[in-house]
């Protein structure tokens, strides 16, 4: 339920949006829900750091989905806190690790 439920949000508000950058169109997908997020980053509009930190950050889908298994057993504050800390740690790793030899 969960995953219809944020993918079509960014099916609902992204059509509204056509003004913006397909970039922040794929960020926006990836943000709520990650397969949606992985398909709006397919189309080749978000570089490569920018994919890893929407699959780092897995969407909300996921989250509401994890947050109803743990419930009682962790804090939703600290998971999520958790969880923007894997995205931009990815994200940075990625970004050190495509940069190529040469530009060093």
């Amino acid at each position: 339920a969960f995953s219809a439920f944020f993918s079509a949000i960014p099916a609902v508000l992204l059509p509204l949006s056509a003004t913006l950058p397909d970039t922040v169109r794929a960020a926006v997908a990836g943000l709520f829900e990650l397969s949606g997020g992985c398909a709006a980053a397919a189309s080749g509009s978000l570089p490569l750091p920018s994919v890893a930190a929407v699959l780092g950050w897995t969407g909300l889908a996921v989250h509401c989905q994890i947050l109803s298994v743990i419930k009682g057993k962790l804090s939703p504050k600290r998971y999520f806190f958790v969880s923007i800390i894997r995205a931009v740690s990815i994200f940075f790793v990625i970004l050190f690790v495509s940069i190529p030899l040469s530009d060093i």
